[in-house]
């Protein structure tokens, strides 16, 4: 069988409670331009990087959420670990849940630009972002589990539950 060693990763969603909002990345993912076509690669994703140099994925998922979307976060809420295709490949990702607000947006994000990062930050209402999940525009695994876990929280906290 062949197995595809690819080493951990790490991803966080930043997420606006008093706005409501979500922080996503868009980019390019060659893969899914190859398979699907012109037009069909740029995906919207949480911010997300790779567990390397002996980071740990709290480490990691800071210094991508300041890269990546020109957050510094504060706050880091794990959501758990997982193996998103376990058949093929040994990578874990690593999720997390940051609160953040405008006051800590301190840089303009968009990827390191010495290593051809080509990223575009987006903020959504959460409700729209979970539309996107529903409709197949938002088509990214890891994206999907942590908004869905968000929305659950939500609808929690609209019962009087968890907050």
């Amino acid at each position: 069988r062949l197995v595809f060693e690819r080493g951990d990763s790490v991803a966080v969603l930043l997420y606006d409670a008093a706005a409501q909002q979500v922080v996503l990345v868009q980019q390019l993912r060659l893969p899914v331009h190859l398979r699907e076509g012109e037009g069909s690669g740029w995906l919207l994703e949480l911010v997300a990087g790779m567990l390397d140099g002996g980071r740990t994925p709290e480490e990691v998922a800071r210094s991508e959420a300041l890269e990546e979307a020109g957050y510094r976060l504060e706050t880091l809420e794990p959501l758990g670990a997982c193996y998103l295709s376990p058949g093929a490949c040994t990578e874990r990702i690593h999720l997390y849940l940051a609160p953040i607000s405008a006051a800590q947006r301190v840089a303009a994000g968009g990827g390191l630009a010495g290593t051809g990062e080509d990223i575009r930050v987006c903020a959504l209402p959460l409700a729209e972002a979970l539309a996107m999940v529903a409709d197949g525009r938002i088509r990214d695994a890891k994206t999907i589990i942590a908004l869905q876990h968000l929305a659950l929280r939500a609808g929690l906290a609209a019962q009087g539950g968890v907050r």
